[in-house]
């Protein structure tokens, strides 16, 4: 577990099912308001299961377990070694994925590694060198897989030429930024050549970064800071004919692809989208954090 958030609880439940009761335990309610509103046993994915949990406490480790039917609770990290097949690795505290990735990496097992997947590049380089194929780390923001965020043709007839970007999202920098970054770069298909023109600090973590895409669109990402906010994230495309407002509001469906995506990664071996599409991801988020 890491501070504020569920994805443990969140993800068992996509993949496993859950139990109403033992959900309310947890202490994020917005999960299991989300859950509740999906049709079970249909909503859950098929032909995967959530088999082990570990975390620092014991006892939260068996509420996970109750709440998300995960039939073992284990000591240790290291007691799932080849009992896995795979390790859903759902803390979003990147200074801290080296130390529980790296056994399961050097293993040779598959690991979605939570968002952000880094938050330098050297962290980043340094977290690929475990790996023994490209394959192995599957990362991303599960706002990539949203719908609701997800410019459509229409879009992009209503508004043209996209010339701007505007990101806003509640919340820290350093964990939130990334479901601002992530999306638009996929959807956008930005690849590299983003040159970062300024940073402003503000209050509680926040950050506002203004980018320029070479022969592309400025962007501006901005995170609050304020832990309290309640805001939707939301993404303004600024086009050359008009604009258009994208806000995000359908949680369940974009994690529920977002794993669907790193199982059929398992599966095949082949990647889903290449790991070194995140590379210029994590130099956004270093940029901003290191002004």
């Amino acid at each position: 577990m890491s501070e504020g958030n569920g994805h443990p609880f969140s993800w068992s439940a996509i993949c496993n099912g859950y139990d109403p009761t033992a959900i309310q335990d947890c202490e994020f309610p917005a999960i299991a308001t989300y859950l509740g509103q999906q049709k079970w046993p249909a909503a859950r994915m098929s032909g995967v299961t959530v088999s082990h949990v570990w975390t620092q406490d014991r006892k939260v480790s068996r509420r996970i377990a109750d709440a998300g039917l995960i039939n073992r609770v284990v000591n240790e990290p290291s007691d799932m070694l080849g009992e896995v097949d795979a390790l859903l690795l759902a803390r979003d505290d990147a200074e801290n994925h080296m130390q529980f990735a790296r056994p399961f990496l050097e293993a040779d097992l598959p690991v979605y590694v939570d968002k952000p997947v880094a938050l330098t590049e050297v962290g980043f380089d340094t977290l690929l060198s475990f790996c023994s194929r490209p394959s192995q780390i599957y990362s991303c923001s599960a706002l990539r897989f949203s719908q609701e965020l997800c410019l459509t043709d229409s879009d992009i007839l209503h508004i043209g030429e996209v010339r701007q970007v505007i990101g806003i999202t509640p919340k820290s920098w350093q964990k939130y930024a990334i479901h601002l970054i992530d999306p638009v770069f996929i959807g956008l298909q930005i690849t590299d050549g983003v040159s970062v023109r300024g940073v402003l600090e503000l209050g509680g973590d926040g950050r506002i970064l203004i980018a320029q895409v070479d022969q592309g669109p400025e962007l501006i990402f901005i995170a609050s800071g304020s832990e309290a906010a309640t805001n939707p994230i939301e993404i303004r495309y600024i086009g050359s004919r008009g604009s258009v407002r994208k806000v995000f509001s359908d949680t369940f469906s974009a994690f529920k692809a977002a794993l669907q995506a790193f199982v059929v990664q398992v599966r095949t071996g082949h990647e889903h989208t290449p790991i070194q599409t995140l590379r210029p991801m994590v130099r956004v988020l270093e940029a901003g954090l290191y002004p």
